[in-house]
């Protein structure tokens, strides 16, 4: 959407109230989602059918409730062949549609116009849906033990991932196949085509576009450090634990989050007896630390299970296609958005629907595919 604004007036008046609206959703985002009924509308004319205005109604009014809940604005100048200046500037939605519902669709005189209820800003995982599922492929845990940590701790390392894979947890929307005996590098997968790599080809599994990559990581060091005047040396150890996930589609990273404790502390008093008395014991395998770093995997995964279904567009054969389907839970009542920010708010809809593709058709039926060829989309679904 481009605003031209023949004066500075006009162009300050928008701007404190774009300042306005941006700062109540701020608010309404601010702890949790918020709820819009908006109503887009399209003119019926020679050129455009009543089925073409109804569809470019629903896409004004998604953009419509897309503004409430969040707007970036950006401006330029614009220069003519007469030398003439004007001021220009894009609005663009900032937050995510997480659900619509159609409240009503009508013809009046030769416009058409739709009313829906959305639902924006940030989703709450508890109460995610799981109709949209993931398949992750799960592969080796990387595990580094600094020189500096203790003997015991390469051991206890390779327990505490044992335990986080074995405890993955179990949704609805989630599925796991396990690959821990393989390594994953996702800089060499995203250089080299999988169906071209030996390795992938002899040893590795491959990953369907579609899907995901998840490694974990545990990074576990030691600091040791001087207290009470030089008189004790005290040596705590850190464990860190990181999850990351990329798509099977350029093995991009889409999502990483990380942890850290403290599992153990050991002085030194530097005298044998008080060591003796006072030093703790090396740590058996530690249960409770254990289920908090499984703890801290199924929240993070809840989060990004509960985030709108992301795939990147590509064409062939003059087709829009993604590497979604049904088996990733999609249904031809499934929209897709298009919200870059160099590019327009577009919605497409499911056109024909595969097993693990689905091919993708604007609802302005005008739009020039090639604009979004290579372009990432998110998937709503109507109530």
């Amino acid at each position: 959407m481009i605003c031209v604004f023949p004066s500075q007036l006009l162009k300050g008046a928008l701007a404190l109230w774009m300042a306005v609206l941006t700062a109540i959703a701020g608010i309404a985002l601010a702890g949790q989602a918020s709820v819009h009924e908006v109503t887009g509308q399209a003119a019926v004319t020679a050129e455009i059918t009543p089925d073409r205005a109804r569809r470019l109604a629903l896409e004004d009014a998604l953009y419509l409730a897309a503004l409430q809940g969040g707007v970036a604005i950006d401006g330029f100048s614009a220069m003519d062949a007469s030398t003439a200046l004007s001021e220009e500037t894009v609005l663009r939605p900032t937050a995510d549609i997480l659900d619509y519902t159609i409240i009503e669709e009508k013809q009046v005189d030769n416009t058409s116009r739709v009313t829906i209820r959305a639902v924006t800003g940030m989703a709450d995982p508890a109460a995610c849906e799981a109709g949209l599922r993931r398949h992750f492929t799960v592969f080796s845990p990387r595990i580094y033990v600094s020189p500096a940590a203790p003997a015991w701790a390469a051991r206890q390392a390779d327990r505490l991932m044992q335990h986080v894979v074995k405890n993955l947890p179990a949704r609805a929307n989630a599925s796991y196949e396990l690959a821990t005996d393989t390594d994953f590098d996702a800089t060499r997968r995203q250089r080299t085509d999988q169906s071209f790599d030996y390795y992938v080809l002899t040893e590795a599994p491959a990953i369907a576009s579609g899907d995901y990559a998840l490694q974990f990581s545990l990074k576990v060091d030691a600091v040791t450090a001087d207290t009470d005047a030089r008189l004790v040396q005290e040596e705590t150890v850190h464990a860190m634990v990181q999850v990351d996930v990329y798509t099977g589609q350029g093995f991009e990273p889409v999502f990483s989050a990380q942890i850290q404790e403290i599992v153990h502390a050991e002085r030194d008093y530097f005298i044998n007896t008080l060591n003796q008395v006072l030093q703790a014991p090396r740590p058996a395998f530690d249960a409770d630390m254990a289920a908090s770093f499984a703890g801290f995997v199924d929240a993070q995964l809840g989060q990004f299970l509960c985030q709108t279904l992301h795939a990147k567009v590509s064409l062939a054969r003059g087709r829009a296609l993604v590497p979604l389907g049904r088996r990733h839970g999609l249904a031809k009542s499934h929209l897709a958005v298009l919200n870059k920010p160099d590019a327009p708010f577009r919605v497409l809809r499911i056109a024909e629907l595969m097993d693990a593709e689905a091919v993708l058709s604007p609802l302005d039926p005008e739009t020039d595919l090639s604009t979004i060829d290579g372009q990432h989309v998110r998937f709503l679904e109507a109530k």
